[in-house]
């Protein structure tokens, strides 16, 4: 088989433009993309009001955590999916639901132990078991876990014992341990009460700092081995909360500005909100709210919009984009929460199906990889053919 020179550099342009695009894929434009949608179905039941099953996170491998009603239409267990978001397995527990997975399959959550409600870590791709309980703040009386990094480490919030009395309080766990004095991440000053919903693989937590008797509410981000420190306000704004935070430290969630009573942001890497990026809203809507953030610094949320009351939708630059706009196979679905989206662009969320509300997986298409696989592919077999030819070639004394 012949190459020309003129094959052979168009081969190496393919292969230059592969590797370039993994380094500008986060600038692709959310509205250049379309999404398959698997539907993951549930464990077994639907309740009286058409629920079977709802998403919160997705680790990197395409694992699914969420909860979903049990064959009897009553009681609620924990999911996890394995790669690829199916089949769906049960995590077992009591009235149960899992909200976040790290990339070694650990997933983090709420469940009832011994009567009590408490917050859970798995071991890898495990069950819920007496040993995933993480326990309670000193005093306290329930705990929720909701997140978890790469390490292990679990943040949530839980009731504890004050001098002003009972607080809500956020909480940040070691890599394998469980909660106690040294995990009460406190309160803003001049709060009485905090949550804790995002950590990164960092461990820099985030959450909202309030007051119950004011209605104070402000985001905070917790370093490692720092007090938590408010991240302010956006412009005009009176209150601000948190859900998520990257590996940049890019934090998502949703505020008060001079223009808007609820609307999505994201901060600069490391940055306040005095500086965030107002993500704006959905065609026609009032409200935006963010829920999840990849590394990548793609967001995912919920707004509403001329016709609806709620949507799911993807930003990562421009505006929201309408996830039920870009489905390849979505017929009969509408997708109205959007809760976390991975590196690969893979997000989870809930929507109704058919009058039930069931957990989603949506993937890009095509995705990313696809294509830098598919030219380094064509490349490689290319390149490869031509020094087998030049090994003939000057096996013959031809230079």
């Amino acid at each position: 088989m012949e190459f020309s020179p003129a094959l052979l550099r168009y081969a190496f342009r393919v292969a230059l433009s592969a590797f370039l695009l993994q380094g500008i894929a986060p600038n692709v434009r959310a509205e250049s993309l379309s999404y398959t949608i698997i539907d993951l179905g549930g464990l077994g039941g639907v309740s009286n009001t058409g629920f079977v099953s709802e998403a919160f996170g997705v680790n990197a491998t395409g694992q699914v955590v969420g909860d979903s009603v049990l064959s009897n239409g009553t009681d609620l267990s924990a999911f996890r999916t394995d790669p690829g978001g199916q089949p769906m397995n049960n995590l077992g527990g009591s009235s149960s639901t899992a909200y976040a997975i790290n990339d070694s399959g650990q997933s983090a959550g709420q469940s009832i132990f011994a009567g009590n409600l408490s917050a859970f870590r798995t071991d890898p791709n495990g069950s819920i078991t007496s040993g995933s309980n993480l326990g309670i703040l000193p005093g306290g009386s329930f705990s929720i876990g909701q997140g978890i990094n790469a390490s292990g480490q679990v943040v949530g919030y839980g009731d504890t014992s004050t001098p002003n009395g009972t607080e809500n309080h956020a909480f940040r766990t070691t890599s394998n341990g469980g909660l106690n004095a040294a995990s009460d991440l406190g309160v803003l000053s001049g709060m009485n009460g905090s949550r804790a919903f995002g950590i990164n693989s960092s461990g820099q937590a985030v959450g909202d700092s309030f007051n119950t008797s004011t209605g104070a509410d402000l985001v905070f981000r917790a370093d490692p081995g720092a007090a938590m420190k408010s991240l302010g306000l956006l412009p005009g704004g009176t209150y601000s909360q948190a859900v998520a935070i990257n590996a940049s430290a890019m934090v998502v969630g949703n505020a008060d500005s001079s223009s808007a009573a609820q609307v999505a942001y994201r901060t600069t890497a490391g940055g306040d909100l005095s500086t965030a990026t107002i993500l704006g809203f959905l065609g026609g809507g009032s409200f935006s709210s963010a829920k999840g953030i990849n590394d990548l610094g793609w967001v995912v949320g919920v707004g509403d919009t001329s016709t609806s009351s709620q949507d799911a939708w993807v930003w990562n630059g421009g505006s929201l984009v309408d996830l039920n706009t870009v489905l390849v196979n979505g017929q009969g679905w509408d997708l109205f929460s959007a809760t976390g989206i991975n590196d690969a662009g893979r997000i989870v969320g809930t929507g109704e199906l058919n009058g039930q509300t069931e957990a989603f997986l949506l993937v890009p298409v095509p995705e990313p990889g696809t294509l830098i696989m598919a030219s380094t592919s064509v490349v490689l077999g290319l390149v490869l053919a031509w020094r087998r030819r030049r090994a003939t070639t000057h096996g013959r004394g031809d230079r």
